[in-house]
């Protein structure tokens, strides 16, 4: 009920550009202007919010503010165990990066997440 009312005030004050994405987490998301303005709408899930904070808001006010966004520090690893993908749903994993010894590689999905591990 919260997110229909925050909606509709929003369409009346400015306009939305898109208020759904499809990321996991990270749902709902809202982005669109006030005035001579923008705003991010963050999820009320900390995880949501914070991954679509840094995903998403962090880099988009950088390139508003004129600035060279920084990239995410991306990898490709191979997961230990099936990962559960819903499409057309998007999903962001939290993993847990570990380097042998030897220097080897391996990522470990952590179901429980995290604060500051994105």
């Amino acid at each position: 009920m919260q997110a229909g009312f925050i909606k509709d005030i929003l369409s009346q004050l400015g306009s939305i550009g898109f208020w759904k994405l499809a990321i996991q987490p990270g749902k709902p998301f809202a982005f669109g202007k006030l005035s001579n303005s923008v705003f991010f709408g963050l999820p009320g899930n900390p995880v949501s919010a914070m991954v679509t904070l840094y995903q998403l808001a962090v880099p988009a006010m950088a390139t508003l503010s004129g600035l060279n966004p920084q990239p995410a520090i991306c990898f490709s690893a191979i997961a230990k165990e099936k990962l559960k993908k819903k499409p057309p749903v998007e999903p962001i994993f939290n993993v847990e990066y570990i380097q042998g010894m030897k220097g080897a590689v391996s990522c470990a999905i952590n179901w429980q997440p995290r604060f500051g591990c994105f």
